[in-house]
């Protein structure tokens, strides 16, 4: 069966035409009519079949790549890429902090409906203008300030942004809307200006980075979320466990990832 078989053209609606592209074929990769290593067609014959240009086409795959679903080989062309699989339930970065049995409590900087930024409009697959909950906030670990946590969600993911009280995940989860997977980035940084004040840092201390993007089933990007840590109470745990081989000579692999403050 040909890729434009399995892959068909869309109907265009609301929206960034590359997120209506990325869309279905994430959603192809992910339910399996797609396979490890099968090709992509050129940039060309997908644009004039989808009936967009090469530049939308371009960035649809480059955010694909990114999201490690297809890999690019110089000379040979775009392909499916082998899809780590995580093990357990996926919860919300807060829920990842590891507190060795000492107790850990948040205050809220921030909690309503906002507008999304050009930044955030573009990640989120939105136009501009576009209402989203926005929620920040400072988290201690007993008395000392350690992470610093801001989400911005789409307002369809929640039915009040009262109804995070904890969780964010979990209120996603209850409404109905919760992510099913999850991309993750995590870099050492310095921390400036009011992180490093509201942190209780000397501006230039050493810190955590995290960038989070939650999907929900459909493909769409639900939610996202940035973080600073404090460098001296917080360290990188990652646990690799490869499983049966899905298909000859390309082994399941599991990982996890957790910071422990």
């Amino acid at each position: 069966m040909s890729f434009f078989n399995i892959v068909p053209p869309f109907q265009a609606s609301s929206g960034p035409l590359y997120v209506q592209l990325e869309r279905i074929l994430r959603s192809a990769i992910l339910d399996g009519r797609l396979s490890d290593s099968d090709a992509l067609p050129p940039e060309r014959d997908m644009a004039e079949q989808y009936g967009v240009s090469r530049l939308t086409v371009r960035k649809a795959l480059s955010d694909l790549q990114s999201e490690g679903l297809l890999t690019r080989r110089r000379g040979c062309g775009t392909f499916v890429s082998a899809k780590p699989r995580v093990e357990g339930n996926l919860s919300a970065f807060q829920e990842d902090l590891v507190t060795s049995g000492q107790g850990t409590h948040s205050v809220w900087l921030e909690r309503g409906i906002d507008r999304v930024t050009p930044d955030e409009s573009m990640t989120l697959g939105v136009a501009p203008g576009t209402q989203v909950y926005r929620f920040r906030r400072l988290r201690f670990k007993e008395t000392r300030p350690v992470a610093i946590e801001h989400s911005v969600l789409l307002l369809s993911c929640l039915t009040t942004e009262a109804a995070v009280e904890g969780s964010i995940y979990a209120a996603m989860h209850k409404s109905g809307n919760g992510p099913v997977r999850a991309l993750q980035r995590i870099r050492a940084v310095l921390l400036q200006g009011n992180d490093a004040h509201m942190l209780d840092v000397a501006p230039q201390s050493a810190g955590l980075f995290m960038e989070r993007r939650g999907f929900l089933a459909d493909g769409r990007t639900a939610e996202v979320t940035h973080a600073w840590f404090r460098g001296d109470a917080a360290d990188l745990i990652a646990e690799v466990s490869v499983q049966e081989p899905m298909r000859p000579n390309h082994p399941g692999t599991d990982i996890s990832f957790a910071i422990a403050v």
